[in-house]
């Protein structure tokens, strides 16, 4: 289930719940607040037991990049702010720079 979701779901920038699981398993597509409901709805219908915890990533930025479409930092940056997840690139002393991101689950 979770191997279907991560590679047949794409991301959509947009804050908050918004589409619900059906509308996502529907157009394929949601931002990460949607996407877990999709996921914990799946889950739940297996009876797997589910919990959201809010939290923080960290990921090298060219994932991030790839993930959201962006074709630079500074863009992968403007769409994930954009839709509320406050990223922040962290300075690595000349390292490649991960983004930090809030996420729902």
């Amino acid at each position: 289930m979770y191997e279907y979701v991560l590679n047949t779901i794409e991301f959509q920038p947009y804050t908050g719940a918004m589409k619900g699981p059906l509308a996502v398993l529907q157009t394929k597509a949601g931002n990460d607040w949607d996407t877990d409901s999709l996921l914990a709805e799946m889950f739940s219908a297996a009876g797997i037991a589910t919990q959201f915890v809010p939290g923080r990533i960290n990921a090298p930025i060219q994932a991030v990049e790839d993930y959201v479409g962006a074709f630079n930092p500074n863009g992968a940056e403007q769409v994930l702010n954009a839709a509320g997840l406050s990223a922040a690139r962290l300075a690595d002393l000349g390292k490649p720079c991960p983004c930090r991101s809030t996420t729902c689950g």
